[in-house]
């Protein structure tokens, strides 16, 4: 498969050459911006209006998604897997664009006249720049229609209980990812090059090293706890809970959590997800069961986690909009909503005081409920 794609994007390869080589050697650079005449502070202030533009049209493709896991209609698929791929390829466009890249090869060259903030941009920037124009448009574009094609089949498949409803769009998936993989580094184990996406840096050989750390401490105390514990009482968590009184408690409950209801939302999905377009748009979902108090709680308050830190990004003109102000990486995003989740609400839920407090919750919302209808 590696061969073929070679083969048939020969190209598109010297294309990608071609846009690669102006990340390539401080002296070019110098002779560039002697010659232009283009200062390193206004290379830095065009690099940043680009950049802040695909920030910007990114915020798109977040609502897009979030819609379609929100709101849109069934019918809708095809139209939109249409509209993420035809996005896909503005965003491709832009992201390799030839005077990007002369950019970020003139300030690389000129390092030392950067701030920290500005050389960390130029960094991220020249990042993710060399990952982008390794890919073939048409592939970017692919994966785009790819999310829509399957995230439908999954909902299809989860609804029936049929896993063979989803299973051509899951070997679709890893097929594109294999090829996204191999354009990118065909040097690297395919798993280090998707994984440096949510982790940079980070390796499997890495995470080995990790999880036998944490087997070797987990796996007696998990022991430990079956043989002397006592699980807790939680048979109060699983009985009739009314929906609409479930959801009032989580808003009341992210509101309690620093959740700032002006600049997001909470709505319900298939599956809980934090998404939006912007630090002052931040869009969260869970779910809810009406027999399991948990399952909406939770959730809501994992959503909740992601949210706050996603509110939390520095909107301060040097940083809004820039590579240094996304979200560093997916562990630590999962640190924030574990922590809620995990640290904070699931001690509680295990303790006896956990019913009182959960009560008072549910009767508030309830309270609220009874206002706004009255209102």
């Amino acid at each position: 498969m590696r061969a073929g794609l070679r083969s048939a994007g020969s190209t598109q390869l010297y294309a990608t050459a071609a846009r690669r080589q102006v990340l390539l050697g401080p002296a070019r650079a110098t002779t560039m911006a002697a010659a232009t005449g283009v200062s390193t502070s206004k290379a830095y202030d065009q690099l940043t209006a680009k950049l802040r533009e695909l920030d910007a049209l990114n915020g798109i493709s977040g609502l897009l998604g979030w819609d379609e896991m929100v709101m849109m209609p069934e019918g809708s698929a095809g139209s939109r897997g249409a509209q993420k791929s035809a996005l896909a390829g503005v965003l491709y466009d832009k992201r390799t664009d030839q005077q990007l890249g002369s950019l970020l090869q003139q300030l690389k060259a000129a390092a030392g006249e950067l701030d920290p903030v500005q050389a960390a941009v130029v960094r991220d920037a020249t990042r993710s720049y060399t990952r982008e124009t390794a890919l073939p448009k048409e592939l970017a574009q692919r994966i785009a229609q790819l999310e829509t094609d399957a995230y439908v089949a999954w909902v299809a498949a989860r609804k029936e209980s049929d896993f063979s409803k989803f299973a051509p769009f899951l070997q679709q998936w890893v097929d594109v990812n294999k090829q996204k993989a191999a354009a990118i580094d065909p040097s690297l184990p395919v798993y280090d090059v998707l994984l440096d996406d949510y982790e940079k840096g980070m390796t499997s050989a890495r995470l080995d090293e990790i999880f036998a750390e944490v087997r070797t401490g987990l796996v007696p105390l998990l022991a430990e706890l079956r043989e002397k514990g006592s699980p807790p009482d939680d048979s109060w968590l699983r009985g009739s809970y009314s929906i609409d009184t479930q959801a009032a408690m989580c808003r009341e409950v992210a509101l309690q959590l620093g959740f700032d209801t002006n600049n997001g939302r909470l709505d319900v999905s298939v599956h809980p997800f934090t998404g939006g377009s912007h630090p002052t748009d931040v869009r969260m979902t869970t779910r809810f069961k009406e027999d399991d108090l948990t399952e909406g709680l939770t959730g809501a308050i994992h959503e909740t986690g992601h949210a706050l830190y996603e509110q939390g990004r520095n909107l301060d003109a040097a940083w809004e909009g820039l590579p240094v102000n996304s979200a560093l990486s997916m562990g630590i995003h999962e640190s924030q909503s574990l922590f809620w989740e995990r640290m904070v609400s699931r001690l509680l839920l295990t303790r006896c005081s956990a019913r009182k407090l959960i009560m008072m919750w549910m009767s508030a919302a309830v309270m609220c409920e009874e206002a706004g209808m009255k209102g």
